[in-house]
């Protein structure tokens, strides 16, 4: 079976952590027992959304990137759904838009990026972003180094502003 085979040559060298629908952590004999069968749209949608949640435990900062707004599986577009639950806890968000994407929808829907005449409208849960303003990011940015980095397509700049908002997240934490 591939997900043994894969196991055995790589477990000891990355964590491997396998979910359950609902993000429960199962072992891999439980999923090698389990039904097996092509996911429906809707376990889709609740294993990457668990996922997602999961994933957010277990990070210090998140870094918003590129995604597809169309041809996504789950409740909305991936990239989004992890900066909502970002945001959600209040947990750093870095929204490199520059580079065009969900992220770039993401910094033109919460304010940190002016928005283009080709911006998109409408994919599932953009609504959500709205909720959010550029204060939320909780990223040790100032608000206009935020812009910078929502709108900047030079990566340079973009790694400069993301490990400066780091730094001070940390310096921030040690006080």
């Amino acid at each position: 079976m591939e997900l043994e085979s894969f196991c055995r040559e790589h477990g000891p060298n990355v964590g491997i952590v396998i979910l359950a629908l609902d993000g429960e952590c199962i072992a891999l004999e439980q999923r090698l027992n389990g039904e097996v069968h092509e996911p429906r749209e809707d376990e889709w949608s609740k294993g990457l959304t668990a996922m997602r949640s999961v994933m957010c435990e277990n990070i210090v900062a998140r870094i918003v990137l590129g995604g597809r707004t169309e041809g996504y599986k789950g409740a909305m577009p991936g990239i989004a759904e992890e900066a909502c639950l970002s945001l959600e806890i209040g947990q750093p968000v870095f929204v490199l838009g520059g580079f065009g994407g969900c992220a770039r929808d993401i910094a033109e829907t919460s304010g940190l990026a002016d928005r283009r005449a080709s911006s998109r409208d409408g994919w599932s849960g953009q609504e959500r972003i709205c909720q959010f303003s550029p204060a939320d990011v909780n990223n040790g940015l100032t608000p206009e180094e935020n812009r910078e980095l929502g709108r900047t397509p030079h990566i340079a700049e973009a790694v400069t502003l993301l490990c400066r908002g780091l730094r001070r997240i940390c310096v921030k934490q040690e006080i």
